[in-house]
């Protein structure tokens, strides 16, 4: 028999008697294309590697792998067209009622006995290949009706139903091996005032343009789906932090590159993503996900769209600040900075009562004696007095210290009634202490460091 697209249906004969097979080939082949094997790993082998049959029939008693055996390999299959066509077992005289329920038990369709009856094998095989390719077609047309129930017309996408289910597995399966599942909810902006301004025909663009660029985005792993009439989402299995950032900017970017083509206006488009990736557990739900993405998504509309809101878990902590305390040393690299055009100048010598020549030579280091001060520094008539710590030597000159403050004691008084008169003549000044004082370049470094304006 034909069938409705006028070519015929293939039928495979199996028996290692040529007799047997030359007899069925002329009886059935003006209605069916007939395939020929002469043991059992001969029709496995066909089975499993050609076209698909619509009948199988077989011999019991075959060398080798035996029509039991090629009826466990068939009924075992993983292919659909192998593991559902029907066999019609070739039996004899000398096959008993308890190996023809063997057979039936292995998945033996019918049987016909040998020799053949031309009638009665034609009429046989024609019903159960018939059969067989009206199963086949309802099949595949309640697929097609599940897979179009699934669907949305207006995207091309899978619909929200499509989009729960597929979630829930997907969350199943991160939870058992342990990996990561992110969910992104996608609004696009203005979709209210988009359909107010512009009507049906520009939301219709508007989702299918959407639609096209998400589709261009994800993996063959991930999904997407329009879940409303505005709203998108998608399922990312282990995708981490920063293919999530990139592919959330790429998806934002790319959609602002589209513009609306609206009787010749322009008309730009753009979407707000919000995004959940929690850490998976036995515990994650997936309607929380849900939840959580929606409310990131609500939180980038607010902000005025057109950006992503990614997980608090996603931003990154801010480095404390660093210490803004410097040494003499980091504070010179800064005024170098700060004050291109300020001029180098050495240090002056520094008379202080009670130091030795030594400690004296010590204080002005080449390390110090370079820094640089503006050139303003050096006309500026403010009078700046530092003084000296009592344990600012160290103790091995302290002697030679004490030398030299005894040998100019006498001096000192003099020096001390001249500052009292005029200090500006002599630079020097006595402070309540008793101590003396030195003015210049030195005193205005140090205040500089310390701060002390």
């Amino acid at each position: 028999m034909s069938d409705t697209s006028g070519s015929k249906q293939r039928l495979l004969i199996v028996d290692d008697s040529k007799v047997i097979r030359v007899t069925a080939r002329k009886i059935l082949q003006n209605h069916f294309e007939t395939v020929e094997a002469v043991s059992g790993e001969n029709a496995w082998e066909l089975l499993s590697s050609e076209a698909p049959f619509s009948l199988v029939v077989s011999d019991l008693t075959m060398p080798g792998m035996d029509g039991f055996g090629l009826l466990e390999k068939i009924r075992g299959s993983h292919l659909p067209h192998v593991s559902g066509v029907p066999v019609i077992i070739i039996t004899g005289a000398n096959d008993s009622e308890a190996t023809k329920q063997r057979a039936t038990a292995a998945g033996a369709t019918d049987f016909i006995g040998k020799p053949f009856d031309a009638v009665h094998l034609l009429a046989r095989t024609q019903a159960h290949a018939e059969a067989y390719s009206t199963e086949q077609s309802l099949t595949q047309e309640t697929m097609e009706l599940e897979d179009h129930a699934l669907i949305d017309p207006a995207s091309g996408l899978p619909n929200e139903a499509a989009f729960n289910e597929r979630g829930q597995q997907l969350l199943a399966y991160a939870v058992r091996h342990n990996c990561d599942l992110a969910l992104f909810s996608i609004d696009i902006d203005d979709f209210g005032d988009l359909f107010k301004q512009h009507g049906d025909r520009a939301t219709a663009a508007a989702v299918k343009a959407v639609a096209g660029v998400l589709s261009s985005c994800v993996r063959q792993e991930d999904m997407a789906a329009r879940i409303g009439s505005s709203r998108f989402a998608l399922l990312l299995p282990d995708m981490g932090k920063s293919g999530i950032r990139t592919l959330a900017d790429r998806i934002i970017a790319d959609i602002g590159k589209h513009q609306l083509d609206l009787g010749g206006k322009q008309v730009p488009l753009s979407v707000s993503i919000g995004v959940a990736a929690p850490d998976i557990s036995g515990e994650t739900r997936f309607d929380a996900m849900l939840t959580a993405a929606t409310a990131n998504l609500q939180t980038a509309l607010r902000q005025g769209g057109n950006q992503a809101v990614l997980p608090a878990s996603f931003i990154q902590k801010q480095e404390p600040p660093q210490d803004q305390s410097t040494s003499a040393d980091d504070t010179g690299g800064a005024l170098h900075e700060e004050a291109p055009e300020a001029v180098t100048d050495p240090l002056p010598d520094l008379e202080v009562v009670g130091a030795g020549e030594n400690s004296i030579a010590e204080m002005q280091p080449a390390a110090v004696s370079h820094m640089v001060f503006a050139a303003e520094a050096h006309a500026e008539d403010e009078t700046i007095v530092i003084t000296a710590p009592g344990n600012y030597f160290p103790d091995d000159e302290a002697p030679a210290a004490d030398t030299a403050a005894a040998a100019q004691s006498d001096t000192a008084d003099g020096a001390a009634t001249a500052t009292a008169a005029d200090p500006e003549a002599t630079g020097v000044a006595e402070s309540t202490d008793g101590k003396v004082r030195k003015r210049g370049m030195l005193s205005r470094m140090w205040r500089f460091l310390t701060g002390r304006r």
